[in-house]
């Protein structure tokens, strides 16, 4: 899934250095491979990542390690269980500007909002996922900053420099004063990038349809990424058929050091 993820999408992006993150169920073998397939790769282990006062697991990791790329250069963040099937021109105009981009998390599209008006439009005022519980509870928090945006943490840009890990660690401890032991649960990495991204200058929101997830109805033509969310992502074999299609279409070569001066993680 990984490879089909790398190449449709570095076959639009065209420029970038490209890291992957080993959570350690990586063979040698499956090594191997990443390293055959796409040439200049380099591999990160998860137990390499920076050592920081965040929780550990549920994809702390990846944004530790997205803060440390992005000192160099632009970051983009692609998860695996992605497919790019068209131009993504946002996303290059964004890598160009140096502007933040986030995936659109709801399926009709999300806005930023502020913190008070995030807390009142919880799609799920009974949730008690942890994400869910803590998008409720951001109109009471005191000192942060004013923004948050319903965002996907599968796919997203940062600029250079834009984010440090005092801030992300001051958020961390800030929202286990909050919630207690249930930040270390999964799905608090994600709110931390919604919270972040909404407050750097210039974010764009990835939007339905061209940017979307696989939910119970299938994305139509005029989507060019998509992203196949949790237990969606094999239904009615939809995700092997158009992997299929788009692995007919690849015929670029893979690596080209970036012009575009930016690296995917």
């Amino acid at each position: 899934m990984y490879l089909v993820a790398i190449k449709s999408f570095y076959a639009q992006l065209g420029q970038a250095n490209i890291y992957a993150i080993d959570d350690g169920s990586l063979t040698a073998d499956q090594r191997r491979l990443l390293c055959e397939q796409v040439r200049g790769i380099t591999l990160l282990h998860i137990s390499d990542a920076p050592r920081k006062r965040v929780p550990k697991g549920g994809c702390w990791e990846r944004l530790l390690y997205m803060i440390q790329l992005a000192q160099m250069a632009y970051v983009i963040q692609l998860d695996s269980d992605t497919l790019t099937r068209q131009p993504l021109a946002e996303v290059i105009d964004a890598c160009i500007a140096q502007t933040p981009f986030i995936l659109s998390g709801d399926q009709s599209g999300a806005r930023i909002l502020s913190r008070e008006a995030a807390s009142q439009e919880v799609t799920n005022p009974q949730g008690q996922h942890i994400q869910t519980v803590m998008e409720r509870r951001l109109a009471e928090a005191e000192g942060l900053k004013p923004c948050y945006v319903r965002g996907c943490a599968a796919f997203f840009g940062l600029p250079r420099g834009a984010l440090s890990f005092d801030e992300v660690e001051e958020f961390s401890e800030y929202m286990t004063g909050m919630l207690g032991t249930r930040w270390n649960e999964w799905g608090t990495e994600q709110a931390t990038v919604n919270y972040f991204v909404a407050n750097l200058p210039g974010t764009s929101i990835l939007q339905p349809p061209k940017y979307t997830h696989r939910w119970k109805v299938a994305p139509g033509s005029e989507t060019a990424f998509i992203h196949f969310i949790g237990t969606h992502r094999f239904e009615n074999q939809f995700y092997a058929l158009q992997s299929r299609k788009v692995i007919k279409a690849l015929r670029h070569p893979l690596f080209r050091p970036g012009r575009l001066g930016g690296a995917i993680a």
